[in-house]
């Protein structure tokens, strides 16, 4: 099994968010892949992975995982550029939503 390295801010911040997740949502299979620029000082580039559950997870530079949610169609229209999602990507999203894991 590949090691998992997580950032202080997903350790200290988001742990309950990735329990959730983890017992409710599943993580699924990386489906999308994407990469953006954030700047915080100096620009820190970032890799977005988007799963087949609907989870996206949010990568450093370092490829620690910075933070992961369950996204919402919103957001994965405007990181993967994706117009139509495949049916059983849009059914998870929905899911998601309903059960209010979105608002973690």
């Amino acid at each position: 099994m590949a090691k998992t390295n997580f950032s202080r801010h997903m350790i200290e911040d988001r742990t309950d968010r990735y329990v959730t997740i983890a017992t409710k949502v599943g993580f699924g299979q990386v489906i999308y892949t994407s990469t953006y620029s954030d700047r915080k000082g100096a620009w820190i580039n970032r890799t977005i992975e988007l799963t087949s559950t609907g989870v996206c997870i949010v990568k450093g530079q370092d490829g620690a995982i910075v933070t992961m949610y369950c996204a919402t169609i919103a957001n994965i229209k405007s990181y993967f550029k994706i117009e139509r999602l495949p049916k059983e990507l849009f059914a998870a999203v929905k899911r998601n939503e309903k059960n209010g894991y979105c608002n973690l």
